[in-house]
């Protein structure tokens, strides 16, 4: 399978290829085309630079986006420095805006060195797995969060 045949399959329903992205708003390269837009993440040719504490890109609320059964999440990341304690950078994540507990993330928990990827329910309930290592700064890694049925990996 070539790579644009995975972005425009209708299963893909997100794709930010960053590095390709700039301005403050973009569209989505997928075949849903999610208009996006970038709050302090600066654009630079390897990609967007995210600070670790209030940059984020918003790419709005879809039902694309409200996964309710198996599905794959990932990104390549760079990490240029550890987040200071008690910071918990998400690298991806939907919540409900009704109730902020529900929803998915991928985050950098550096402090104590893992990755981790988590799912809640509206009754806070939590699906969750890490995965122990503390990130190399300024290396690329590829991290993905699955969820097969009831169970999650990193």
């Amino acid at each position: 399978m070539k790579l644009e045949d995975f972005i425009y399959d209708p299963s893909t329903v997100l794709y930010l290829p960053l590095y390709k992205l700039d301005g403050a708003s973009f569209m989505s390269r997928d075949a849903y085309g999610h208009l996006c837009t970038a709050y302090g993440a600066l654009w630079t040719p390897r990609g967007r630079s995210f600070d670790g504490i209030d940059d984020y890109i918003n790419c709005g609320d879809k039902a694309q986006f409200q996964f309710a059964g198996d599905f794959t999440a990932w990104a390549w990341v760079s990490i240029p420095n550890l987040p200071a304690a008690g910071k918990f950078p998400r690298i991806f994540c939907k919540q409900d805006a009704a109730s902020p507990y529900e929803g998915w993330f991928l985050r950098l928990q550096a402090t104590s060195g893992y990755w981790e990827f988590s799912l809640r329910d509206s009754g806070g309930d939590e699906m969750g797995t890490s995965y122990d290592v503390t990130p190399t700064l300024n290396t690329s890694y590829f991290v993905a969060g699955v969820r097969s049925g009831t169970t999650v990996n990193i």
